[in-house]
């Protein structure tokens, strides 16, 4: 299952058709192909657009339904992050390419 988040403005609860959060997911199965195919997806990929201090860039986030986890944040040249989490240790690859955090 692989999903692109957009979020252009700001959502407001307030608005003429305010959703609770059942039937926000509820609408979201729908769109990825129902309960049936969520319930065997095996790896969820979340790939976006981010926006700081003018600079942009992206990142994607992918999850394995062992809790293993990859997550990637790139902005220019200003900024590359990796974290990893494999199921048993994580760790953190930063722009210079080194690991400085690893538990």
């Amino acid at each position: 299952v692989c999903a692109v988040l957009a979020t252009p403005g700001r959502a407001n609860a307030q608005g003429p058709f305010p959703l609770s959060s059942d039937q926000i997911l509820h609408y979201w199965a729908v769109a990825l192909g129902d309960q049936d195919k969520l319930q065997g997806a095996q790896t969820v990929c979340l790939r976006g657009s981010v926006e700081t201090g003018g600079l942009k860039g992206t990142y994607q986030r992918l999850t394995t339904s062992k809790g293993q986890l990859h997550m990637a944040i790139d902005i220019g040249d200003a900024l590359h992050q990796e974290t990893v989490f494999d199921g048993h240790s994580a760790w953190v690859l930063d722009s210079s390419g080194e690991v400085p955090t690893r538990r």
